[in-house]
């Protein structure tokens, strides 16, 4: 990394374990950018050499980095003035705080960036990648399934379980419920919703699926209509 004055007011502060202090979605719904407003912090910050070898001045500024990089993503702007009057640190001593946090691409609790591109949490990369990366063969399904209802949220299904690995068995499964009594009685109407058929896992069930007289229709049978005897 090409060094950066640590003054510059151009430049950005930013964490090397920031996905570290991200705070962890527990399912509660949250407005849009709540979670910018939370982060979390840990024993592992206890028992670090930034932490156990700071005095209480760096610490603070720790916990304040912590905060705003999270409200920032990671790109906290390089003003000492403000960031020594958000941590109640006294301006003559911050510089000494921010130094001894300060360090290249590979030490130091913070270092600088000229890059503005706010970083994405590896959590929310890992959403990308699946979003990406799981739906190819849902079209698949779709056409074999016979209950073709509320396609979004089935392919939310498909794509948050990450179904393509296993999408032959499930589309060998369906094409053999849906030929059994269980699917095809009273005009279909017990066929599953195809998001609960995800959800389930209902492809499991397709050993089971084919009923003792569709088995038997597809026996060998005498002209008179009377199963052959072997």
């Amino acid at each position: 990394m090409t060094s950066i004055d640590r003054n510059d007011p151009l430049a950005f502060i930013c964490l090397r374990k920031y996905d570290a202090f991200q705070y962890t979605e527990t399912g509660r719904p949250r407005k849009s950018g709540e979670r910018r407003r939370w982060a979390r912090l840990h024993l592992e910050l206890l028992t670090s050499t930034d932490w156990t070898l700071a005095n209480s001045d760096t610490k603070v500024l720790m916990i304040t980095l912590i905060l705003l990089a999270t409200q920032y993503q990671n790109r906290v702007p390089n003003n000492h003035d403000y960031l020594a009057h958000v941590s109640g640190i006294k301006r003559e001593d911050f510089d000494a705080a921010f130094d001894s946090l300060y360090g290249d691409s590979i030490n130091g609790f913070c270092q600088l960036t000229t890059d503005a591109t706010p970083e994405p949490t590896k959590s929310e990369v890992t959403k990308q990648k699946t979003k990406a990366g799981t739906a190819n063969r849902f079209d698949e399904f779709w056409a074999a399934y016979p209950n073709r209802k509320d396609k979004k949220l089935a392919l939310s299904r498909w794509t948050a379980n990450n179904l393509d690995g296993i999408a032959d068995k499930i589309i060998a499964a369906v094409k053999v419920q849906a030929n059994s009594e269980e699917w095809t009685k009273s005009a279909g109407q017990f066929i599953p919703l195809p998001s609960t058929y995800l959800n389930r896992e209902r492809w499991e069930d397709a050993a089971t699926s084919v009923s003792a007289p569709s088995r038997e229709a597809d026996a060998a049978r005498n002209p008179d209509g009377s199963l052959i005897q072997f």
